[in-house]
């Protein structure tokens, strides 16, 4: 299908490896980028993180720490070694592997009757380059004795990767197109044109046949070759404008336009005609991507009994009507796979033909529901969906991530995401994570989707609270353990909420604006924001200033991570760094990771996703010592007494959990707490003071006070403080000589952590 099995997790390789060579390692079936030959069973997929560092914006007085994956070269689960390149390691074609793979997929299909597999296109819309440059088509049945209608496709829908493609660009530069370099699907041309070609001549006319505002795509023949299908979205003014993607039928012998589907309020995600007549339509209501069909213009849309979850990839039989579909289908309880059935009407029984991802089957992994609330200010009903941490499903109190979509018109949905996807990993450490679908959403119809218009940040922003309010009244979701991130325009909201609350403990922002009327400016989809915002700049600046975070940054409190592509073109990459800046400006924890020669996507090499999901995670774990609980709460204050530390742990909501324990406060944790909960090691963790001489541990504290004679001399973050602390110290130490007492250190307060025991380090 396009992946590779790497360790535990599926790698696609089209996205990003076009033209490179590949070889596979016959004896483990891993990718071995390096010359030697792999040479045992337990060889790893090897990568180089040399490359991908994270780089200071500008400089400030004093050079700040930035985090460097460079020579040493971080782990990614033992499978990382020290190589400097790949590309010229790599030997079989991408596309000989692919289409190797494609043929083993079909083979099932030779030993079972009365099917062709040359009927299938299964994995054509597997691969995401070109997917067409050019299309023309007779149409036939209307033709005279010396000219011939000629059905051209002026969408050119092309993927095109931050890589030149030499070829490429000829082939446009022929066809006298511009377009810039990056990783996204480009919509050049708008409208659909018949041109009539004369046989006896070599001139020609075009003819434009459609008026509608939006970008009009993925056009087919119907079976009878009298009409032109095609999907339409709509982003500009007019009738068309807030609606979700529609399929549209064009009559070529009148120009008529009509909407299929009327009696569907959701999103089409894609349609296959049928033979004989008709089309299937694969479309989105609520949480679930299901299938439909509508055999005339007149007829409504007739949804077909299927499981529940996310249908995509679907295709039928073109030799005969009724025969057999194919599809891929995944739903949060079930990995995706291929799919044959032997008729539309037998979808409930349908057979995978694949096997690619049974071993997640064989794991323990996060349970997930719908999860309902009402933004109390206009009772609006919001959905979306809860992920438990394995074991936990219905669990009270749990530690909350929200997760935030982009778009913002897509919406989560009823599948399993079994790539580098927060939610699934997340839930794997321990959070409950929620993925609201809030206003502007697809799915939820016309009027939900365009709701958001005029207030793009703040009424998506106000059903995302209300339904973090909801988790919490209802004993889900732990009040004082909250987390947030999003990416796109997941990372917009983000931006949004820690402007807007302080009860998150973390965010996590990825290729998020935070200044619309520069973000406007810059990107590479200006309508979207001008949409969104109900104008241009200089038509609405009040929207564009009230609903930019960037004016409100002194109120937020939460320490943040961000992430962003160096040629973002979508969100560009000056929007972090200018919330970088300011959070640095206003003294909150901030770190920024700039992946270089990344786009918006973040996924031109393998590696990207990992770390990047690794470093956000890494951010919200929580680190205990390889000691008992005990000493974990002690923490160095050996002079504690038993009271003190239940005490604490009580405060802590911890002593609870202890008590059960068989050694109770004697039970040993393991390595970085192990041996615990993630819940459990978050309540033991959190700490309030802590008092010490060496600065090693209080590198990542919110604050340094420095105290010198029982006074407070100095207060500022670690790179602020290193050269005066370290001065301080020496001269403590030459004071010792004189007076055994010790009167300097430093005090770190980590804000926003529960009360624990003011805790002495100087035993370390």
């Amino acid at each position: 299908m396009g992946c590779i099995s790497i360790g535990n997790v599926m790698l696609p390789i089209t996205p990003f490896l076009q033209g490179h060579k590949i070889t596979y390692c016959t004896r483990c079936w891993c990718i071995e980028h390096l010359r030697s030959k792999c040479q045992t069973s337990s060889a790893r997929y090897h990568i180089c993180l040399e490359e991908v560092t994270e780089k200071p914006t500008y400089n400030y007085l004093q050079q700040r720490r930035c985090a460097q994956f460079d020579e040493n070269h971080h782990s990614l689960s033992s499978q990382c070694q020290n190589i400097k390149t790949y590309k010229a390691h790599l030997k079989e074609n991408v596309n000989i592997a692919l289409s190797r793979c494609f043929l083993r997929r079909l083979e099932p299909l030779k030993q079972m009757p009365n099917i062709n597999p040359d009927s299938f296109s299964l994995f054509s819309r597997q691969i995401q380059y070109v997917v067409s440059i050019w299309g023309s088509k007779q149409i036939p049945g209307q033709q005279s004795a010396d000219k011939v209608n000629v059905l051209t496709a002026l969408t050119i829908q092309l993927t095109v990767m931050t890589e030149n493609n030499p070829r490429m660009e000829k082939k446009l530069k022929e066809m006298n197109v511009r377009f810039n370099y990056e990783t996204q699907v480009l919509e050049l041309l708008r409208w659909i044109n018949v041109q009539q070609v004369s046989s006896s001549s070599s001139s020609s006319s075009l003819s434009r046949l459609t008026y509608m505002e939006g970008v009009e795509q993925e056009l087919q023949l119907s079976s009878d070759g009298k009409h032109v299908l095609f999907r339409l979205w709509a982003l500009s003014s007019g009738k068309v404008q807030t609606t979700q993607r529609r399929l549209y039928s064009l009559d070529l012998t009148n120009g008529q336009v009509d909407r299929l589907g009327k009696n569907f309020d959701g999103l089409v995600t894609q349609y296959t005609v049928k033979s004989g007549g008709g089309v299937y339509i694969i479309g989105q209501l609520g949480l679930n991507v299901q299938i439909y069909t509508q055999e005339s213009l007149t007829d409504d849309a007739i949804y077909r009994q299927g499981w529940n979850g996310t249908y995509e990839r679907f295709t039928a039989s073109s030799h005969r009507a009724g025969g057999p579909v194919a599809f891929a289908f995944s739903s949060l309880e079930r990995p995706k796979e291929v799919y044959l059935a032997e008729s539309i009407d037998q979808l409930m029984s349908a057979k995978p033909i694949t096997n690619d991802n049974e071993l997640f089957t064989q794991r323990v992994l996060p349970q997930a529901t719908a999860y309902h609330w009402k933004n109390t200010a206009d009772n609006q009903v919001i959905e979306g969906v809860l992920h438990y941490p394995p074991g936990k499903f219905n669990a009270k109190n749990l530690p909350l991530l929200v997760l935030i979509h982009g778009g913002p018109n897509a919406a989560s949905l009823n599948e399993l995401q079994a790539t580098w996807n927060w939610a699934t990993m997340a839930a794997t450490e321990g959070w409950l994570v929620l993925e609201p679908n809030y206003r502007g959403s697809t799915g939820y119809g016309d009027k939900f989707l365009g709701e958001i218009r005029h207030r793009p940040l703040s009424l998506p922003g106000q059903d995302i609270l209300m339904g973090v309010d909801q988790l919490t009244k209802d004993g889900i979701a732990d009040s004082k353990r909250l987390a947030v991130g999003g990416y796109s325009y997941g990372g917009f909201l983000t931006n949004w909420l820690i402007t807007q609350t302080t009860r998150f403990n973390a965010a996590l922002s990825g290729a998020g604006g935070i200044e619309h009327v520069s973000g406007w400016g810059t990107m590479d989809l200006p309508l979207l924001l001008s949409y969104l915002h109900g104008g241009f700049p200089w038509e609405v600046p009040q929207v564009y200033q009230s609903e930019s975070p960037i004016y409100y940054m002194n109120r937020v409190r939460t320490p943040t991570h961000i992430v962003v592509g160096e040629n973002d073109v979508r969100v560009d990459a000056d929007q972090s760094f200018i919330l970088e800046r300011s959070l640095h400006y206003l003294g909150i924890p901030v770190q920024l990771l700039v992946f270089p020669n990344e786009g918006h996507a973040i996924a031109n090499f393998p590696w990207s996703g990992k770390i990047k999901v690794r470093e956000e995670l890494k951010c919200q774990e929580p680190v205990l010592i390889h000691t008992t609980i005990r000493k974990n709460i002690l923490f160095g204050r050996n002079s504690a007494t038993d009271e003190e530390i239940y005490e604490a742990a009580k405060i802590a909501n911890a002593y609870h959990f202890i008590m059960t324990l068989s050694d109770k406060c004697e039970t040993q944790v393991g390595e970085r707490g192990a041996a615990l909960s993630d819940g459990q090691k978050q309540r033991i963790v959190q700490t309030t003071l802590i008092i010490t001489h060496r600065l090693s541990t209080i590198h990542d504290a919110d604050k340094i006070i420095v105290i010198q004679k029982e006074k407070m001399v100095e207060e500022d973050d670690y790179d602020s403080l290193i050269v005066i602390c370290l001065l301080v110290l020496m001269e403590t130490l030459a004071n010792d000589f004189a007076q055994p007492k010790n009167n300097t250190g430093a005090l770190c307060i980590r804000l926003g952590s529960d009360a624990s025991v003011v805790q002495d380090t100087s035993g370390y």
